[in-house]
């Protein structure tokens, strides 16, 4: 590596920056995009984002690693087995993104609280509703002849005089 251009260096760092970066998205995202309103006034605001900086340095220091690994690995065996070094840093550089998606795959089908959740339709758009469902409309009560039963007729007459 001592005759090696400043290109090939530069991409082998990036190799673990990129990869770190990654997985600090990774461990930081899933858990922002499920952020509830927080109340200012408590320490959970506090708490949760200790908890986001804890899983985004932990996805950044085994993005790294992994990108880091994967690519020198695989840079020198390219190299040992006859290609060329702009061959092998290209190879390489394709092997260790595909290696750093698949791993960023299994973590969030092993962890589903790390993916984000896709919003299939707009939250705002979607009203709760809060009469009954069923599409005949309600009688008006007031409208039909009163009760004969005495006790039907008193709450007849508190609600419809």
């Amino acid at each position: 590596m001592k005759g090696s251009m400043p290109y090939a260096r530069l991409t082998r760092v990036l190799w673990s920056v990129l990869a770190g970066a990654w997985g600090a998205w990774v461990g930081f995202q899933g858990l922002f995009s499920q952020l509830p309103h927080l109340n200012a006034d408590s320490a959970a605001p506090l708490f949760v984002w200790m908890t986001f900086g804890l899983f985004g340095l932990i996805g950044l220091f085994v993005g790294a690693l992994l990108g880091g690994l994967t690519g020198r690995c695989a840079d020198w065996l390219l190299r040992r087995l006859g290609a060329g070094n702009g061959a092998a840093l290209v190879v390489a550089s394709l092997l260790t993104g595909l290696v750093v998606w698949q791993v960023t795959g299994f973590v969030q089908h092993r962890y589903p609280g790390l993916r984000a959740p896709t919003l299939t339709q707009d939250a705002r758009a979607v009203t709760p509703q809060t009469g009954p469902s069923d599409a005949t409309p309600r009688q008006d009560p007031c409208k039909a002849s009163p009760p004969t039963d005495a006790r039907d007729r008193a709450a007849w007459d508190l609600e419809c005089r």
